[in-house]
């Protein structure tokens, strides 16, 4: 299906249709048409358009999703100008976080260290955003959840819409309750 739809995907992409872009990037693969040496070739320009155009979009997330995935076959190189672009175009800080987040799992097994600073950075300048939580939560080690350790300090809201922040209850007896619907 990727090679019979490719070309109205390409076209939606081209007349500004983000999520479109979004979809050549998850079936670049299935598209026989494109060999996996020309890959980078092809996914580029793609992540460019969303890059520039796209980024501060509600749904980017999932873009990004794909060029986690997709660091590899576009090269370091490419893969830095492109967490560059982004990072120039983002004007949220949980765009930017996004963005450094994804960016660090795209670079993960090539580029180790700069993955981890990007990391680091989401950690120190975006801790309240939702890819600041996640950063957090991939850096917590098993052995820092054991019985007796102190709770790592997060910020949220109770059910009746208090904010507060677990700091705020050092030293005293304290019981939280985590749900979600999923």
């Amino acid at each position: 299906p990727a090679k019979a739809f490719w070309s109205r995907f390409e076209a939606m992409g081209q007349a500004g249709e983000g999520r479109a872009l979004v979809w050549l990037t998850d079936n670049v693969r299935a598209n026989r048409d494109i060999k996996s040496s020309d890959r980078a070739a092809a996914l580029k320009p793609i992540y460019m358009a969303l890059a520039v155009d796209h980024v501060n979009a509600d749904w980017f997330e999932d873009a990004l999703a794909s060029f986690a995935r997709d660091g590899r076959a576009l090269g370091v190189d490419d893969t830095r100008t492109l967490i560059g672009s982004m990072l120039e175009n983002a004007k949220s800080d949980g765009a930017k976080a996004s963005v450094l987040f994804y960016g660090a799992a795209s670079l993960k097994k090539e580029a180790a260290k700069e993955a981890d600073a990007m990391m680091a950075l989401v950690l120190k300048d975006y801790p309240d955003t939702k890819h600041g939580m996640l950063a957090l939560a991939a850096t917590i080690k098993p052995e820092d959840s054991l019985v007796g350790k102190v709770a790592p300090n997060f910020n949220a809201k109770s059910i009746d819409g208090f904010e507060f922040a677990l700091e705020d209850y050092r030293g005293k007896v304290t019981v939280l309750d985590f749900y979600g619907f999923w």
